[in-house]
């Protein structure tokens, strides 16, 4: 409840007294129950500060007014899902005019009436589009060493577990032509590189180099390394360790996918 010396505007007091005690009319079977109610509920607004004089104005209006009255018992609905066709369809239609014929003849279905509802069916795209990740060859690394080759002769040494998986900086590459991409996230690196499958597959976010790229080479082409994690990186620390696995790995455009520090 609002204290009363709350800099709300006058009315949400009177508002929220007046919500409560309509409430309590509805919900209570018996009138001593919404007496009990409301006296507790005055009891606790006055030592909020709300005056007597306010909350018996607001009783009296509550009193006075009529209640809305309750709709009528509203016939049961029996959903009927199947898929979409024009088979179904008419197959749809003749159920529910048995259904009907059946309601008129029998009282055990009297207040029910049947709704039918359509599925989509699967088509080209969600046979041929899927959202998860499907590379599932896990990159293990030894204690905490591992290394990358960058494309040429060089050998990188990689710091970081395996076992944590977020908060840290990733390397994509493409198995054709060894062009790379350094990324960073601070949430799971998983989901980060189901959203750059996604993109691809889709062809949204098209100006993005990494996009352009393996729609061009393909998807079977597609590449990733966990280059670093940090429990306890901020975003200042993230970006600044990106820029330097931008900077070790040759990345920035044209010799890589980054466009941009």
């Amino acid at each position: 409840m609002l204290h009363k010396a709350s800099s709300h505007p006058k009315h949400l007091f009177r508002g929220i007294v007046k919500g409560q005690l309509i409430r309590y009319q509805r919900i209570c079977t018996l009138n001593q129950d919404e007496t009990q109610a409301r006296m507790e509920l005055f009891r606790a607004l006055r030592e909020r500060g709300y005056s007597r004089g306010m909350l018996r104005r607001i009783q009296r209006e509550v009193q006075v007014r009529k209640p809305t009255p309750r709709q009528q018992l509203q016939p049961r609905v029996l959903p009927l899902v199947i898929g979409h066709s024009a088979t179904n369809q008419k197959l749809a239609s003749k159920i529910r005019k048995n259904f009907v014929d059946s309601t008129l003849r029998q009282d055990v279905v009297e207040r029910s009436r049947m709704v039918v509802a359509f599925t989509r069916g699967k088509n080209l795209a969600d046979l041929l589009v899927h959202s998860k990740f499907t590379n599932r060859k896990q990159h293990k690394i030894q204690g905490r060493r591992a290394l990358v080759r960058s494309g040429q002769t060089r050998v990188h040494r990689v710091e970081g577990g395996s076992k944590i998986r977020k908060n840290g900086i990733y390397l994509i590459f493409c198995k054709k032509c060894g062009i790379k991409y350094v990324g960073e996230t601070g949430g799971k690196i998983r989901d980060r590189l189901t959203n750059h499958t996604w993109n691809i597959k889709t062809g949204k976010g098209k100006r993005t180099l990494v996009i352009q790229h393996f729609r061009k080479h393909g998807l079977k082409n597609f590449g990733t390394k966990v280059l670093q994690t940090n429990r306890d990186w901020d975003l200042q620390t993230r970006r600044r360790r990106e820029r330097f696995w931008m900077r070790r790995l040759l990345t920035m455009h044209p010799k890589g996918l980054n466009a941009r520090y």
